[in-house]
């Protein structure tokens, strides 16, 4: 019942909300007020999306690619670093994008530690800056990645 729930308002909100409505929230979940074990940090970069894309969407997975492949491809190669391009529209993501409480495009960096968790949402700063000033954008991923796993 919880499924048929949920796809049905993912349906209604594919038909109501356009892809760049998104939320701006903070999601924090550390439980430490810094991170300490850095050595064991895992960056996932996930991307959650609908089947069928705008072009702002799509921008923003080629940037974020873009960012990741060229800046930081030794992280990725040690598996400090992950991309993740999601469609919430299959059955077999909406457990995750219950967990991220998205039913739209969004893009969240999380940084899995042993002291915790914590996720960036940038999904408003994606669709503001992606398309119409990818080099912003990109600068934006960096910084959020250097502060994450500094």
């Amino acid at each position: 019942m919880k499924i048929q729930i949920i796809a049905l308002c993912m349906f209604a909100g594919t038909l109501v909300v356009s892809c760049n409505q998104s939320s701006n929230k903070q999601i924090s979940e550390t439980t430490n007020d810094t991170v300490s074990k850095q050595s064991k940090a895992k960056l996932q970069i996930y991307y959650f999306h609908l089947t069928n894309r705008c072009i702002t969407c799509n921008s923003i997975e080629a940037n974020v690619k873009s960012v990741i492949e060229s800046t930081y491809s030794e992280e990725i190669k040690q598996g400090l670093i992950s991309f993740e391009s999601i469609n919430i529209q299959e059955k077999e993501n909406w457990e995750i994008a219950e967990q991220y409480e998205t039913a739209n495009a969004s893009l969240f960096l999380t940084l899995n530690t042993e002291s915790g968790q914590h996720t960036s949402d940038l999904t408003s700063q994606a669709f503001m800056l992606s398309k119409n000033k990818p080099d912003e954008f990109k600068q934006l991923i960096q910084d959020t990645i250097k502060s994450l796993i500094k």
